[in-house]
């Protein structure tokens, strides 16, 4: 029996959520979801730049790294990011967002527009609080 994958775009930022939501989404989702795009802000952008064209040696030397201590979350948004470099994109207001299934924005700080979020048939914001009492970039300091 054929399974059809739901097209999903993931709206996030480098840091805590990409290491343990993304990982989730990637991994026990494999089948469930196709990620079409990863869209980051322009600072989580240039610091995923930044990997991306560092030397094929620090990238091996990460990966131990994450294999050592065992940081296998970590490993997979690495290995995805190593693999797939074409499909993280620099979040702007104008952004084409193509007809997708499901839009999920994981911690992400800036604000999606209501065009964006009409490109998707079904969309969910993973916030680490309650919103919209301890609403803000970073709410476990609240």
């Amino acid at each position: 029996m054929f399974l059809r994958r739901t097209k999903t775009v993931v709206f996030t930022e480098l840091g805590t959520f990409i290491n343990h939501y993304l990982p989730t989404l990637i991994f026990t989702g494999f089948f469930k979801y196709k990620i079409c795009a990863i869209v980051m802000s322009n600072r989580s952008f240039k610091e995923y730049t930044a990997l991306k064209n560092s030397p094929f040696s620090y990238k091996l030397k990460s990966l131990i790294y994450c294999l050592k201590y065992r940081r296998f979350r970590r490993m997979i948004v690495l290995l995805y990011f190593y693999l797939y470099p074409n499909k993280v994109l620099e979040f702007k207001n104008q952004l084409v967002i193509p007809e997708v299934d499901y839009l999920c924005s994981l911690g992400f700080m800036r604000k999606i527009t209501g065009d964006q979020i009409a490109s998707a048939n079904f969309s969910s914001n993973v916030h680490w609080s309650l919103l919209p009492d301890y609403r803000g970039c970073n709410p476990l300091y609240w």
